[in-house]
């Protein structure tokens, strides 16, 4: 962000799930392609009682709902490397707040579960956070933190002459998320 930007926008809660974990991805190990995979809490926008007209209609309390997500390509606004090579869906899933988002990617070189946790624990910051307990979507409820790593579920499949990592990392899509716009805020408030 610079004094001259007038519109700032803290994207969703699913970019901001992703985006901190992708970044550390890109500037480490660099980034060929990805699949994102959001799980999270349903919405006050979902009808209450199933109705007809497509998933969209039906009941988020009572349903897993899978639905378009603009997080991937919000990630690529704001990590330009990886602008047009991840995609990805996201499902709503019958819990009040709280979910996780994978990352599914091929990177530029060759790494370990290790390497991958390491660079992820060093990263930790007020708005990153980092974890090798064996977490649920309740244990992130009222964390400040965009995201938390989770190191425990990090995985490197190698076959056929190549590798696919998986990353993950939890986040509370209300408050963890409103922890972040007000970071932003501040840091606007610091430039202007």
């Amino acid at each position: 962000m610079s004094p001259s930007d007038k519109i700032i926008s803290a994207a969703s809660c699913t970019t901001n799930g992703l985006a901190l974990m992708t970044k550390i991805l890109v500037d480490e190990f660099g980034i060929q392609r990805g699949l994102m995979s959001g799980l999270r809490a349903y919405t006050a926008t979902q009808n209450m009682q199933d109705a007809s007209g497509g998933r969209k209609s039906r009941a988020g309390a009572q349903n897993v709902i899978p639905v378009t997500t603009g997080a991937a390509n919000a990630l690529g606004k704001v990590i330009p490397e990886v602008k047009g090579i991840i995609t990805g869906t996201t499902t709503r899933v019958p819990v009040i707040t709280a979910g996780f988002v994978e990352l599914f990617s091929v990177l530029d070189r060759e790494v370990t579960v290790d390497q991958i946790n390491e660079v992820m624990k060093a990263a930790a910051n007020d708005s990153y956070g980092y974890t090798e307990d064996e977490i649920v979507s309740s244990d992130v409820v009222g964390d400040t933190h965009g995201s938390v790593f989770d190191a425990t579920l990090t995985e490197v499949l190698d076959a056929n002459g190549g590798q696919l990592v998986k990353t993950v990392a939890w986040y509370d899509n209300e408050y963890g998320f409103v922890s972040n716009m007000i970071r932003i805020v501040e840091h606007f408030s610091k430039l202007v």
